[in-house]
């Protein structure tokens, strides 16, 4: 028994066929048979990330974004994985728990203002099929605190009038190009 054309899966799943046996006297027997044809597992075509981008200084475990996977099978699952590997640099930096990404630590956009991650998707079939792919997450940057106070004398003259300058104050901030405004607080 051969097949006559190419048969696909998602086109028809089973197939009615009936064949006949004829002995050497003309004498026969028909019977009907029922072929299932069986889905070759096709790898997925491609992953996607519903958000490339998270705040700095977020906390551990900060959701990013959630995969989801083009496949021409349907009806799969999937399993997600960073995976070393050109523009896995920035894997360490974050981690999937199921199809969601999540950050590992705060991340600093004055240290890696934009994380490469290489991840890969995994589907349940038989064989089990993936595709890899590098995302780029871009860390946001948000107002740090400045980290520090000086003045640049701890001294002064007595009797100086009213609105006499004093000292110069300065401040140290992670952010460039900040404006600083000085209060005297209790």
């Amino acid at each position: 028994l051969k097949t006559a054309q190419v048969l696909k899966y998602n086109s028809k799943q089973a197939r009615s066929i009936r064949i006949q046996v004829t002995d050497r006297g003309g004498l026969s027997f028909q019977k009907a048979f029922t072929i299932q044809v069986i889905p070759n597992n096709h790898a997925p075509s491609d992953i996607s990330l519903s958000n490339a981008s998270v705040n700095e200084h977020c906390a551990p475990a900060t959701v990013v974004g959630a995969f989801s996977v083009t496949d021409p099978d349907s009806g799969q699952s999937y399993s997600f994985t960073l995976v070393p590997g050109v523009g896995s640099e920035g894997n360490g930096g974050f981690f999937i728990e199921g199809n969601v990404l999540k950050s590992a630590a705060a991340l600093d956009h004055e240290a890696t203002p934009v994380c490469s991650l290489r991840v890969r998707a995994e589907d349940n079939g038989a064989p089990a099929m993936s595709v890899e792919k590098n995302f780029l997450i871009m860390v946001n940057d948000i107002n740090d605190t400045p980290t520090a106070l000086a003045l640049n004398l701890a001294t002064v003259a007595e009797n100086l009038t009213a609105c006499a300058s004093v000292c110069v104050l300065s401040a140290i901030d992670p952010d460039s190009g900040e404006h600083f405004t000085y209060a005297l607080v209790a």
